[in-house]
């Protein structure tokens, strides 16, 4: 009798020791395994689980992959600039792609690289989601600040070009408007020339600009604009000067 109840016992502890194994790894895996993978049958028999070792290390391994893509999306949101919106982590990687080509936020080298990466295959898309969207990003900043810096370029030049053209204007004998001032250099000279007062365009100031203001060459027109209509005043100057002297000395004799 004493040797039945010793056995029983033992049984006892080694069922709850299976037990308790069991539920410690379920929770370290995440995963809850069904009890009858753990329970023993009235006999003292361990039952067969439902699920094999196997089949539950692939459920685990499915989860990561999920995980780890859920966050590498995040991440080529965040380096772009587009905030986090879990409708677009969800996405499977060529419905994110499309997605982010298509937004607004996007730049248009980010656009392009996402293109690409639907076109690449899943190598293609792989190296989009670990380096291509930062570098692509990295471009539109680049061509950002560029652009910023030309508009800096303008905006300090502005003063110079306004007076420049006042000054011109002036030679024709005219006021420029502050339409004129905004036209483009082509634009400013033609304008010039349609409204400049008869009797200069008998000059070869006015000669001058019009042929200037046939050339295709854009450095022409500003240079006109700066010194080239400046030169020809001077010339039409010297000669008016000239032939004052001429006629002077004539009348002398």
């Amino acid at each position: 009798m004493h040797t039945h109840h010793t056995n029983s016992a033992r049984v006892r502890r080694t069922i709850a020791r299976g037990v308790v194994t069991a539920t410690v790894l379920a929770a370290v895996t995440g995963l809850v395994a069904p009890m009858a993978a753990v329970a023993a049958t009235p006999d003292g028999a361990p039952k067969k689980s439902g699920r094999t070792t196997e089949e539950i290390l692939r459920e685990i391994e499915k989860a990561r992959a999920e995980r780890a893509a859920r966050q590498a999306r995040a991440q080529v949101l965040s380096t772009v600039g587009i905030p986090n919106r879990p409708d677009l982590v969800e996405l499977g990687d060529t419905d994110f792609l499309r997605a982010l080509a298509e937004h607004p936020a996007s730049g248009p080298e980010v656009r392009a690289a996402a293109v690409r990466a639907l076109n690449g295959g899943p190598a293609g898309r792989q190296e989009f989601m670990a380096n291509g969207a930062r570098e692509a990003h990295w471009r539109d900043v680049e061509r950002e600040i560029k652009e910023v810096q030309e508009q800096l370029r303008k905006d300090a030049e502005r003063p110079k070009e306004i007076a420049a053209r006042k000054k011109t204007a002036a030679l024709f004998d005219m006021v420029a408007s502050e339409a004129m001032l905004g036209l483009s250099d082509d634009a400013f000279l033609r304008e010039l020339l349609r409204g400049a007062p008869a009797k200069t365009r008998a000059t070869g100031l006015y000669a001058e600009g019009l042929r200037v203001s046939e050339s295709s060459d854009p450095a022409a027109w500003k240079e006109f604009i700066h010194t080239g209509a400046h030169q020809a005043y001077v010339r039409d100057f010297d000669e008016f000067m000239k032939k004052r002297d001429e006629a002077d000395r004539k009348r002398a004799q």
